[in-house]
This record gives structure tokens, sequence and C-alpha cells, in this order.
């Protein structure tokens, strides 16, 4: 890792001072969350897709997907292409290719932007930002959204994943996304967990020394410490932490996961998702839980997730964890 520990103490400074009211409640929330994750560890390796589809085979996957939870959400993906509010340059002609959801204050519209791979990961990807484009208001971007918009499109991915596998003449591919999801916010939770530790060890210090990091790193595997080189080369490129950005990851995979459970149980709890998808940026934290019989409680201005709650969401992430059919491993030791 080809830095100095005045750099990573200049990141976690700079994190702390553009984050309003960072505090160490804060901290143990996102990592109690995101010890759900550590703790059910599996092989972080993406399935490739090898069977060419189309741009317009991968549309009328997601437009047809759409249609069967709300025909609205479809008519929606179709508007959005025809007025150009969702683009589809080839990934291969980008310098990043990731698929992104924004709003332009400038022109007034939304910018939806999926990379074409030609492959099925395209439709997955229409669905995933159309999805975060509906609960998208300009004018009332909130904490709530924030943090759970990612559960609504990681939610309707897995839906889409149940839908194909509902057809006679299912994608033979289909069952890939999943896992790629997951493997991906495997490794943001591992980047997360360095970044913590990090932050409450600088908070406890007011620095970042050789012997902190050595601290922090000592129980660490090489596959561990590979990871957190990538992560921390990333991070400087960047120029600051992005725990605040990654975080909306592990709430949403949680959420999603425990949704996507109680539609698996009783199919009309689709409508579960679909009103909070529309009502998300007028529902509080303490609502949306309330709303899914998740216990939450707060102390002094802070949320606490009790034992109960991480329970009942560790059960469903396992589960979504089997259905993928993930490749339990032991090397991760958080």
């Amino acid at each position: 890792m080809d830095c100095t520990f005045q750099i990573i103490t200049g990141l976690v400074a700079r994190f702390i001072n553009e984050v309003d009211e960072l505090s160490l409640e804060d901290l143990k929330l996102i990592r109690s969350l995101n010890h759900i994750i550590l703790r059910n560890k599996f092989e972080i390796r993406d399935r490739r897709y090898v069977i060419h589809r189309g741009l317009e085979e991968n549309y009328t996957y997601a437009y047809d997907f759409l249609s069967t939870i709300k025909p609205e959400y479809a008519s929606h993906l179709e508007k959005s292409r025809i007025e150009g509010t969702i683009t589809f340059p080839k990934a291969r002609k980008m310098k990043y290719p990731v698929a992104t959801s924004d709003y332009d204050y400038e022109t007034g519209r939304s910018k939806m932007v999926v990379p074409r791979f030609n492959n099925l990961e395209d439709s997955y990807a229409m669905t995933h930002e159309i999805m975060h484009d509906s609960n998208m208001d300009p004018e009332s971007l909130t904490q709530e959204r924030d943090l759970f918009t990612e559960a609504i499109s990681l939610l309707f991915e897995f839906l889409q994943e149940d839908y194909f596998a509902s057809l006679s003449k299912r994608p033979l591919d289909y069952r890939k996304n999943k896992i790629n999801d997951l493997n991906a916010i495997l490794y943001k939770a591992v980047g997360i967990e360095y970044q913590l530790d990090l932050i409450e060890k600088y908070l406890e210090n007011g620095i970042i020394t050789e012997e902190i990091f050595k601290d922090i790193m000592k129980t660490r595997t090489k596959k561990e410490a590979k990871i957190g080189d990538d992560i921390f080369t990333s991070l400087f490129e960047k120029g600051i932490l992005d725990i605040d950005m990654q975080q909306r990851y592990i709430y949403g995979i949680l959420l999603a996961t425990y949704i996507h459970d109680r539609i698996i149980e009783d199919p009309t709890k689709i409508k579960e998702a679909i009103e909070l998808n529309e009502s998300l940026n007028d529902t509080s934290i303490e609502e949306i839980f309330a709303r899914f019989n998740l216990p939450l409680e707060v102390e002094e201005k802070h949320f606490v997730i009790p034992e109960e709650t991480i329970k009942i969401l560790e059960k469903s992430y396992v589960n979504e964890l089997k259905r993928a059919g993930v490749k339990w491993i032991k090397w991760l030791l958080f």
C-alpha cells in the first residue's frame, strides 16, 4: 500500500470534519449491521455471464417483469427511454462502466445510465436504476431515502430473479446476478470495517500511527490484508473515506432480504414494498422499522438496533445466501 500514515490520518480527519454530527454511537450502529454480513462469510467471486443478450432483449425482460409488479413502473421505464432520461452506452467505451441514477438540477431531468455489457446483467441494472428513479424526489432528498433506496432496488432485483424462475423459457444464466450483488456488498462490508477501525482509533488518539495501524491489521489474514490494500488504494484516489455512501448498501441488503422473505412467505406482501417505495421520502426511520415489525430503540437522539432485530435481519440474510447457493468460507475473521 503506497501511502504514509500522515495521509491515512488526513483521510480520516477530513471525513470527520465533513460529516455532520458523527459520533461513536453512529459508528456502533453501522458496525452492528455490518457484522451481520461479516459473520456469514463466503467466497468473493463474481459469476461471469457468457450468453450474449442485446439491448432489446434485456429491455423486454425488465419491462415485462416490472409490468407484473405494477404497470406504472414498466411505463416509467418506457417513458424514460423515449425521453432519453435513461441511456445505454456501450460499457467498453466508458472509463468507469457503472450503472448510475441522478438528477440534473440544471435541466430539471432525471439522468440514468446503464452501461451495456450485452448480457443479462443489463436487464437487472435497468430494473435497479428505474426503481431508484421512482423514489427520487429532487425537492426532498431525505435521510430515509438515502439509507433505504438501495433496499428497494436490490429487492426488485431479487424479485426479477423470482420472475425469471417462473418462466417456462427462463434465461439460462438468470441466477448469477444475486450472487454478484452479494459478493459486491460483502466487499463493501470489509471496506466499511477497515474504515470504522481507523475512525475509532483516530477519535481515541487524534492520529493514526504505524503502531496503531499494525494493531488494526495484526488479526487480519493475508487475504483480508489484500482486500484492505485494494480498498485503501481506492480511497486514496478519492481523497476521503466513503462510509456515508457505502452504509446504504448494508442497510439495503439487510432490509431487502428481510422483505424478500416476507414476500416469499406471503406474495401479497409485495404491497408493502410498493407502499414503502412510494412513501419513502415521507416516512421516518422509526416508521419504516415499525411498518415491518422490526424493533428499534432511540437513546438520546441516537438509534439503537436491538439484538432481537439483529437476529431477525440475520436470519433473512442467511436465507438469501442459501437461495443464492454461495460457497461458505472461514478466512474472514471479523
